[in-house]
């Protein structure tokens, strides 16, 4: 079949393919002012002679919550922006080879989003395909049982454009039933980083990041001895505040970035069932060393993301804690940053762990009662593999390394973070209120991490059983 692609894109597709990784850092995206035909070939899942599934919808059920809506799996049109138009691109690929249509039905509350797909999955209608929901709502409805596991439609989720870190994350006994991949870009805005001011770095004589991150070198004891070097009452005031500069900007979920950060974790699959990880010396070490950075003069904690984008953009804090997402308002900024992964406990740890935030996570899963879960499935797979193609890149070079990013050190950063995500099954079902009860001591610099892991234990030990349960 005959398209007209972008030479653009005829390039990437042979860099990337559907079955290969992320883009290399040292990839070079060739101009896209020219197009020329091509014919496309395909190197992912087979379909068979004759599939034609005659103009049928396939429906999105999806978030619309504010900067987490969603944004890649419908595009109307193409409107010249890259990640919409590559959406575009690939369902009008997959659309042409299956003979399918897109819809999007967008719910712009997370708990009207878990009620619907609630009541028309309890109640055997079959009125979306997929749900794109929340990580936080959607764990919850997984023990439900409203949902395939996906192992059994027809999914090879052992595919390179389904993230493998979510799946082994997001497994238990075997059985998955909601995973993210090349398909879908939340899971990478939802990857919490350290976003790092070069330009105060570089007044301070600070070492090189960047080759402490490539050495094995970044650590915390390297990013809080830098962060306490740079703080100064700027407004002479006598106490630090807004106006101030601080060595670490932060907010409450940097208690389980941390946690995340140093290899704990709320829950880790281990063959049929979960266990814990994060009431262990090294997890309560690593959040002490926290807790006494935010009692110091260092650390500023953030009330909004105006607040946070105001210092930033003003160049009042040597590092900052975000979430990806929130690196699209520093585009314009005048001073120059980089972004690093989350430091690790100590050199002596393997690899570096980016946690994904909770509430910014949003995840696939197959209703039960889907009257066709193979034809789901081939189009779940098709759409995967040609994200890989069209989808990534775009987000990868463009938005990111493009537009985001102003050295070549940062793209380098982003393939390590990537590489690194973590996924948590209980940190996103907030077992026995313990993310909630850690994100309320973060902002209180509260260290007494013993004591509240013990006395959550019994309401986690009931959730984790509770979600093993569900499983089997």
């Amino acid at each position: 079949m005959k398209k007209t692609r972008p030479a653009a894109f005829l390039l990437l597709s042979m860099l990337v393919g559907c079955g290969s990784g992320a883009l290399s850092s040292e990839t070079t995206v060739p101009d896209t002012s020219e197009a020329i035909s091509e014919e496309t070939t395909d190197d992912g899942p087979v379909i068979p002679d004759g599939t034609d599934y005659g103009g049928y919808e396939f429906r999105v059920l999806a978030r619309g919550v504010g900067k987490w809506t969603c944004i890649d799996m419908y595009a109307e049109e193409e409107v010249g922006e890259a990640l919409n138009d590559a959406v575009y691109r690939r369902n009008q690929y997959v659309a042409d080879k299956l003979n399918v249509t897109f819809s999007q039905n967008t719910i712009a509350s997370d708990d009207d989003l878990a009620s619907q797909a609630q009541k028309s999955i309890s109640a055997g209608d079959d009125d979306f395909d997929i749900v794109w929901m929340g990580s936080q709502k959607l764990t919850s409805l997984t023990l439900s049982h409203l949902f395939a596991d996906l192992n059994t439609i027809g999914l090879d989720l052992s595919n390179d454009w389904w993230d493998q870190k979510a799946v082994e994350n997001l497994t238990i006994n075997g059985k998955t039933f909601m995973t993210t991949g090349d398909i879908s870009v939340i899971g990478n805005y939802a990857t919490y980083v350290m976003a790092f001011n070069k330009t105060l770095h570089d007044q301070y004589g600070l070492d090189d990041v960047y080759s402490l991150v490539k050495d094995g070198k970044w650590t915390f004891d390297a990013f809080s001895g830098m962060a306490r070097q740079v703080s100064e009452d700027l407004n002479g005031n006598g106490k630090y505040d807004k106006d101030d500069r601080f060595g670490f900007m932060t907010y409450g979920s940097d208690y389980p970035g941390f946690m995340f950060a140093c290899g704990g974790s709320f829950s880790v699959p281990e063959g049929d069932t979960l266990v814990t990880n994060y009431n262990s010396e090294r997890v309560i070490s690593q959040l002490t060393d926290l807790a006494e950075l935010h009692r110091d003069n260092s650390t500023f904690f953030f009330p909004n993301d105006d607040v946070a984008n105001k210092i930033f953009l003003e160049g009042r804090t040597l590092f900052s804690f975000r979430t990806l997402i929130n690196l699209n308002f520093y585009r314009d900024m005048e001073t120059d940053y980089g972004i690093l992964p989350m430091p690790k406990y100590d050199e002596n740890q393997d690899e570096y762990h980016c946690g994904v935030h909770a509430y910014g996570l949003s995840l696939i899963s197959v209703p039960v009662t889907a009257s066709d879960p193979g034809r789901t499935a081939m189009i779940l797979e098709l759409m995967g593999c040609k994200s890989k193609e069209i989808l990534t890149p775009a987000f990868y070079e463009k938005t990111l390394k493009g537009k985001y990013f102003r050295d070549e050190e940062s793209g380098e950063m982003l393939d390590i973070i990537f590489k690194s995500r973590v996924y948590d099954i209980g940190y996103y079902s907030n077992w026995g209120n313990l993310h909630t009860r850690l994100e309320g001591m973060s902002q209180g610099a509260k260290s007494d991490f013993a004591s509240v892991f013990e006395s959550t234990r019994t309401k986690v030990e009931d959730s984790l059983a509770k979600t093993v349960e569900a499983y089997t």
